[in-house]
């Protein structure tokens, strides 16, 4: 194993892990948290380092961008209180995306109790001050509900129609693409006009796989099981088909298998139901549900999401598996977000 000297700090060695020394400044914690960019699957050593190189910033910065993102990371770890207690601060020191998270945090009760006054109240200011559109997209779903407001269902699907009509030619991973387009979708299903919203739905469960494997945040994965219930609900997947990992989610929704054919090795990919729950099941190893699976699961190495967008791979559906595929397919996204 290489033992580097730290191209930035001079200081201290690493081998390929985060560089780390006491004597950190504020450059030198920009640095690290650069690195722990750069880790496609950081060691909890990493994420260590990279949280204290945010808590460094905060503390001898007052970096509301730092608190905000340290809030993002504790939120994705489902550390909720680290998370509201940093998004406060950040809210407080004018971070733009605070907010946002804290209207999530209320909304979603996830410290335990939901407060959708606070959560309405938090997702305006975003919307208002900053033109937030993931905020603007979440006040459409509280007037669809009247939560926290008084219930318009004519001003929540106003404001779903002008934020895909902003986005739809977006090419930024941040915008809340597929996520506007799953709640348009829900729409025209809804009104019989499933048909006409398969060309958005294609195209946002392509966006969502890129975002995927740029950040594989378990919420993402939440956004990319609602679009592909909506599509495959208008043209289900049938036996022998070839799909992709994220059809699964479909697929799965009662006991069934998969066949998968990578780098000329066949994995069989089994969902059978426990307690009632449908849990997967590959070679010896079970995962409690279709998001265990698409989260955890390894093929030679590597991750469902990474194979999905750079690898060649066969997935094939059905309950009959003993027949003779002879065909050859390479998966090839459609749109390039």
């Amino acid at each position: 194993m290489l033992i580097h000297q730290c191209l930035f700090c001079h200081k201290c060695l690493y081998d390929g892990s985060l560089c780390y020394n006491e004597g950190m400044n504020s450059q030198e914690a920009v640095h690290l948290i650069d690195l722990f960019y750069k880790k496609d699957n950081p060691s909890v050593k990493d994420e260590s380092i990279y949280v204290n190189a945010l808590k460094y910033l905060i503390e001898n910065k007052q970096d509301a961008a730092a608190m905000s993102e340290l809030a993002g990371f504790y939120y994705e770890k489902k550390q909720y209180d680290l998370a509201e207690k940093y998004y406060l601060l950040a809210n407080k020191h004018g971070d733009s995306y605070a907010p946002v998270g804290l209207g999530y945090i209320y909304y979603y009760g996830r410290n335990g109790v939901k407060d959708y006054k606070k959560a309405f109240f938090y997702y305006s200011k975003a919307a208002k001050l900053y033109g937030n559109r993931e905020a603007k997209m979440k006040i459409a779903d509280m007037l669809e509900n009247g939560y926290g407001c008084t219930k318009d269902l004519v001003a929540a699907r106003q404001i779903l129609l002008d934020l895909y009509t902003e986005i739809k030619d977006t090419t930024n991973l941040a915008d809340p693409y597929p996520e506007v387009v799953h709640r348009l979708g829900s729409i025209y299903i809804a009104e019989g006009k499933g048909k006409d919203a398969v060309p958005m739905l294609e195209r946002a469960c392509d966006f969502i796989r890129y975002r995927i494997r740029v950040n594989p945040f378990w919420g993402n994965f939440v956004v990319a099981r609602k679009l592909i219930e909506e599509l495959d609900s208008v043209y289900p997947p049938e036996e022998g088909d070839l799909i992709s990992f994220y059809d699964l989610f479909y697929a799965f929704q009662k006991p069934g298998v998969a066949k998968l054919i990578y780098h000329e090795k066949t994995y069989l990919i089994k969902a059978f139901e426990e307690e009632g729950k449908i849990k997967v099941k590959m070679g010896r190893k079970v995962y409690s549900s279709v998001y265990d699976f698409l989260e955890n699961a390894l093929f030679q190495g590597k991750h469902t999401y990474v194979i999905d967008l750079e690898e060649p791979y066969l997935l094939i559906h059905g309950s009959e598996l003993s027949k003779d595929i002879t065909i050859e397919f390479k998966k090839k996204p459609t749109n390039e977000a």
